[in-house]
């Protein structure tokens, strides 16, 4: 009895590692980890060329337009490749802030990267995404340097408005706010070094992701 059980155990767990990687199968084929981008030029240009008509006056001439559609010969434009383990910064539509991470695959399905922040997944679609740029070893953060930049330009101004105005409370401020004002710039205009990699315009091409089969 022991040994039927044991088999049928066995058997049990068997089928679940099978299908388990089967399933896997199935994802790996969806998941692609090198990846490169096509910027694809539309096949046809339109141009609206007026042909004039003589008329007798007072109208001299009128015009209607004549559409035509030129095809194009532009070839898709590439652009490198990025791979599982790169960090990358996406830009979103909207968004203020960038999403910094590693990248770890596309899913052709969803058309969505996954992207690893700060050891939490992040999803992003295609459509969604303004510009996509390769972070390069080292931080360009300037935050401490806009801060004391702020400090010496408030401790000037407000020293200036104490002497002139003997105000000391008001030269307190100016102090703060030149202050607060230097970090806050030196965290928003300032970036980490990157190298750009692609920027979507999405009402003007159509994007292509091509991967290794």
């Amino acid at each position: 009895m022991i040994y039927i059980y044991n088999h049928i155990t066995l058997i049990i767990l068997i089928s679940i590692a099978c299908s388990c990687l089967q399933s896997e199968d199935m994802l790996s084929d969806n998941m692609k980890e090198t990846i490169w981008f096509e910027t694809i030029p539309p096949s046809n240009i339109n141009v609206s060329i007026p042909i004039p008509m003589p008329l007798p006056r007072p109208i001299s001439s009128l015009s209607f337009p004549l559409n035509v559609s030129i095809p194009t010969k532009w070839k898709p434009v590439k652009t490198e490749s990025i791979s599982t383990g790169d960090e990358i910064i996406v830009q979103k539509k909207g968004g203020i802030r960038s999403v910094v991470g590693m990248f770890e695959y596309y899913d052709t399905n969803s058309k969505r990267l996954l992207i690893n922040s700060d050891n939490k997944p992040n999803t992003i679609l295609l459509d969604d995404i303004m510009m996509i740029r390769l972070k390069l070893p080292g931080k360009k953060r300037e935050t401490f340097k806009g801060a004391t930049l702020g400090l010496l330009l408030g401790m000037l101004i407000g020293g200036v408005e104490n002497n002139g105005t003997g105000n000391q409370a008001k030269a307190l401020r100016i102090v703060g706010s030149y202050t607060l004002s230097g970090a806050l710039l030196g965290t928003l205009f300032t970036s980490s070094k990157s190298r750009r990699i692609i920027k979507f315009d999405h009402d003007r091409y159509d994007y292509k992701v091509v991967y290794n089969e």
